[in-house]
């Protein structure tokens, strides 16, 4: 019989509910290379570029917003490629050195696209070993030691390039020495349409973690009810932009159908007025980007810097770009009046630097509670519901006592985890706590029916602190002949 006391080393246990980040950004759209059944988890520019390839020419927007969003302070990016129907990867067949040559070998591009088509494969055989070299852009990227066999080829270059896979051919002997490109990669971007949006944006699973989400090179109606709906899925929020060009009455009327967007999407997203001038990729350069981008950096600044999400990433301190140059355009005071009303998210000049100036959603303020008006309110609606739902991943097959224990450990758990760090920073409106929120767990929602049917239930209400959008102050000259 042992006596005594024993303390052991253990692995930590994982927390009930980790703090989430409501600051990640989610971008969908074309890419020069990058997978098609999964995403890239991005943390700079440069690890973005070495995934998604470099700018591409006629579809910039993705490239630029990541570049933007970065700059303006993002720390992670999941970007998830857009293809259109039967994209196709660059091939080239290699013969042997047969008279009547048949196939010994086919390179291909590792991803679908047209920068395959800008892929060279040498190969150099001699003295029965071949060596095989891949340039991009006429600069060599990579190059396989020499080799007896084909198979010795094929198995490395499909276990180690990553450019290209190998296949072997009708012949059995090693291909003759040759330099070829890669031909017919195709991604079918220009005919990619919404349906090529929701498969891409499905990518991004639930499990990712809320945040910001966008697609920059889908600007009509139909790229924007995708992104609600995916936001509704997966608990984000949507940053919709529209054409560079479009007018105060185009803004207007294209975001005035999205207030009905199915399971009131409306409240999920901000649409973005304008578009910014950026930094170019040479010196004495700019470019011009979907605003979207923009505002996902300044947007995770403004919580890097320790503001809960209902303090909106707008308004001179905290909305300020750090990093974009300007606006391609901009409005009166009557006409961001009028695209506020319409739920449109504008931005200033403040002191010459582009500043976001709007806290809007998409609903429509004359028959929606005004609860949801602001995006910041909306956003902080996020992260309650990410805690909360971290909360009940700790409660997965746990047993219903008869006493309702696990109800009220459940309430109490949601309480101090969900709702009490946002009331600690005023983010929650009441003088105590039970006016700021309330969690219910009772019989009215764990009806023994539910209970039957083995649920676990709560509901959350929440008061969320406004903000103020209309700053007044009124100043009366008195006479030095009067006490103050």
């Amino acid at each position: 019989m042992e006596l005594g006391e024993q303390v052991t080393l253990g692995e930590r246990p994982a927390a009930k509910a980790a703090a989430p980040s409501t600051s990640a950004g989610f971008i969908a759209g074309f890419t020069e290379r990058g997978n098609t059944d999964g995403y890239h988890f991005c943390i700079s520019p440069t690890d973005a570029e070495n995934k998604l390839g470099g700018r591409l020419v006629g579809d910039p927007e993705v490239f630029d917003c990541i570049d933007a969003a970065f700059n303006e302070g993002a720390s992670v990016v999941y970007v998830t490629r857009v293809t259109g129907d039967n994209p196709v990867a660059a091939k080239k067949d290699f013969a042997d050195a047969d008279e009547a040559p048949k196939v010994s070998l086919t390179f291909t591009a590792r991803e679908v696209g047209e920068y395959g088509n800008r892929i060279k494969v040498q190969v150099a055989t001699a003295g029965g070993k071949t060596k095989v070299t891949v340039s991009f852009d006429e600069e060599v990227v990579e190059a396989t030691p020499e080799f007896e066999t084909q198979d010795a080829v094929v198995a490395w270059v499909n276990e180690n390039s990553n450019w290209i896979t190998a296949a072997k051919g009708p012949s059995a002997k090693l291909p003759k020495s040759q330099t070829l490109a890669l031909a017919g990669g195709d991604a079918k971007t220009g005919t990619a349409d919404g349906g090529n949006l929701v498969e891409a944006l499905n990518r991004l699973v639930k499990d990712l973690g809320p945040g910001q989400v966008s697609a920059p090179n889908f600007r009509d109606e139909e790229g924007h009810l995708a992104l609600l709906a995916t936001s509704i899925l997966n608990n984000r929020r949507a940053l919709l932009d529209d054409e560079k060009e479009a007018t105060k009455d185009e803004l207007v009327e294209n975001a005035t159908p999205l207030q009905a967007a199915p399971g009131k999407g409306a409240r999920r997203g901000a649409y973005m007025a304008q578009w910014a001038i950026i930094p170019g990729l040479t010196q004495g350069t700019t470019r011009q980007v979907p605003y979207s981008g923009v505002q996902m950096g300044i947007i995770a600044r403004s919580e890097a810097e320790g503001n809960n999400p209902n303090k909106p990433a707008a308004g001179r301190k905290r909305g300020k770009a750090r990093w974009a140059l300007g606006l391609v355009n901009t409005w009166t005071q009557e006409e961001i009046a009028e695209l506020d009303d319409a739920g449109v998210t504008c931005a200033i000049l403040a002191g010459g630097v582009p500043c976001t100036f709007g806290d809007r959603t998409l609903i429509d303020q004359d028959e929606e509670s005004r609860d949801w008006r602001s995006f910041a309110a909306s956003r902080l609606v996020m992260a309650v519901s990410e805690l909360t739902r971290q909360v009940l991943m700790g409660f997965e097959f746990e047993q219903i006592d008869g006493r309702g224990l696990v109800f009220s450990d459940l309430a109490g758990q949601i309480s101090g985890r969900a709702c009490m760090p946002f009331y600690r920073e005023d983010a929650l409106y009441g003088a105590l706590p039970e006016e700021a929120f309330a969690i219910n767990t009772g019989p009215a929602v764990n009806t023994p029916q539910s209970i039957e049917q083995e649920e676990i239930k709560a509901q959350v209400a929440l008061r969320i602190s406004p903000k103020g959008g209309l700053l007044k102050a009124e100043i009366v000259n008195v006479p030095i002949s009067e006490s103050l």
